[in-house]
């Protein structure tokens, strides 16, 4: 039986529909865990429109830590610590941001599957930060989907 439906699987996304190449990947690889301090992740000049994810890419250690993202003044203006404390995370677990900004982050996803959606954040000449309570070792690769504010075509994002 021939499928009845029509047009495309992937298509390019093109600027004569609006949608151009602005989007941008922004990636701080193997950016090691805290130790009972703050360490910035990304600058961000402008206004963007963002999603935050992390990926572990060395495993913690077993002491219990409480990270939470913010931004500069404000530790937890992303996401609060996680209710249940991270130790002995493994390899290749998702650091995913809440459904709300400001709650507490939820368990690291360490199963293949669909999860919750990227919650989309609106960041402002600021640096984006991860602050721990503890100092045990690991490294996250922290990956930031972002674009331009409508018509702020001057936003930028530094990695650091």
């Amino acid at each position: 039986m021939s499928s009845t439906i029509h047009g495309y699987s992937v298509k390019l996304a093109d600027a004569t529909h609006g949608y151009g190449s602005r989007g941008t990947v922004q990636v701080s690889v193997g950016k090691t865990n805290p130790q009972s301090n703050t360490i910035s992740l990304f600058t961000v000049s402008g206004p963007i429109v963002a999603s935050l994810v992390g990926v572990v890419s060395t495993v913690f250690g077993v002491t219990t830590q409480h990270l939470t993202l913010g931004v500069t003044g404000n530790a937890t203006a992303i996401a609060a610590g996680p209710s249940v404390a991270l130790a002995s995370t493994a390899v290749g677990s998702v650091i995913q941001l809440p459904s709300a900004i400001g709650a507490a982050l939820p368990a690291p996803v360490t199963v293949t599957g669909a999860h919750a959606g990227a919650v989309l954040l609106e960041v402002c000449n600021t640096i984006i930060t991860a602050t721990s309570d503890a100092s045990t070792t690991g490294a996250v690769t922290w990956i930031l989907t972002w674009a331009p504010v409508s018509g702020q075509y001057g936003a930028s994002v530094v990695t650091n």
